[in-house]
């Protein structure tokens, strides 16, 4: 299967979005055939969605299509295979592009079953993602569920471009007893163009926005919209 689907991603240079589902019953869905890989595959690909393994194949593979990225999204299966698999796409992530993939406007990524006991993972790969990702403007993410205020703090302030975060689930108990609202108006003297953050249920339905606006006098003023339904 990763010969056909190799040779598949060859044959269609013009893919621009690339999806692909992550089933853990069939690994190996997923996989690249190493020894077929160029530096000129998908050339064209804007928006890339896939477990840790195959974005780091395509690294390692010196893929240069991923220099064309606007849009990444992390899945993932199995507990026990994540925290190495993301440790190692990001170190084939940072050996392609030393400089980062200022490209990549859009970031993805989930903790799910890990959220437990993944703080200082959690913390050192978002510091990795603002190296590799220096121009985010959104990104969407769960918390682990004993993040600090400060660390909440300090790992999203990596992202000074960021107009939009998408938070799902709020971490219990709350982040040094800081509300959604506290915690927002917090980090919000880090970031020059955040311009809302959206807080979505576990069960991925939105559930609240808060809005900033800034003015010229320097100060702002946050609105909060409960109940609210995706458009």
């Amino acid at each position: 299967m990763s010969t056909a689907l190799t040779r598949f991603l060859l044959s269609h240079p013009t893919l621009r979005d690339l999806h692909l589902a992550y089933i853990p019953e069939y690994e190996d869905l997923d996989q690249l055939d190493p020894t077929l890989i160029t530096k000129d595959m998908l050339p064209n690909l804007r928006s890339l969605r896939a477990h840790p393994s195959f974005v780091q194949m395509l690294a390692s593979g010196g893929c240069n299509g991923l220099n064309n990225m606007t849009s990444l999204s992390i899945v993932h299966g199995l507990h026990d295979e994540l925290k190495e698999a993301v440790d190692v796409m990001l170190h084939s992530l940072l050996l392609l592009a030393p400089d980062g993939l200022p490209n990549v406007k859009n970031l993805k990524f989930y903790l799910r079953d890990i959220a437990d006991d993944s703080l200082d993972d959690f913390v050192g790969w978002m510091g990795d993602f603002s190296k590799l990702f220096p121009r985010i403007e959104t990104w969407t993410g769960d918390l682990p569920n004993d993040i600090t205020l400060s660390l909440f703090t300090q790992v999203l302030s990596g992202f000074p471009y960021a107009r939009e975060f998408e938070i799902e689930g709020w971490p219990e108990p709350e982040p040094n007893g800081s509300s959604k609202m506290d915690a927002i108006r917090a980090i919000s003297s880090h970031f020059q163009f955040l311009e809302q953050v959206k807080f979505r249920r576990p069960d991925g339905t939105l559930a609240d926005i808060l809005r900033i606006s800034r003015y010229r006098e320097g100060y702002q003023i946050f609105s909060w919209v409960e109940d609210v339904e995706d458009t």
